[in-house]
């Protein structure tokens, strides 16, 4: 079970990893989000977002790319 992070603030890396690994499942579930960095899935997916606004990233990335259609998914009220 991993550890809640105490500081996001300081994790980006760390949102953007979980990120990768769940974009395919449609960014892993509350509960994940919960254990993981101990934030609701929300706040998670807003944090995520501005780390992609904050970054830069090859425009032909396709993952980023994907990454971009969860986010605006999980964070659109009544999408899921």
């Amino acid at each position: 079970m991993a550890k809640a992070h105490e500081n996001l603030d300081d994790q980006p890396a760390d949102i953007l990893d979980f990120a990768r690994r769940w974009y395919h499942y449609g960014g892993g579930s509350a509960e994940d989000i919960l254990v993981e960095f101990g934030i609701t899935e929300h706040e998670y997916f807003h944090r995520l977002g501005a780390v992609l606004d904050t970054r830069s990233f090859d425009p032909d990335d396709k993952e980023i790319d994907a990454i971009r259609v969860v986010v605006a998914a999980r964070l659109t009220p009544g999408a899921r």
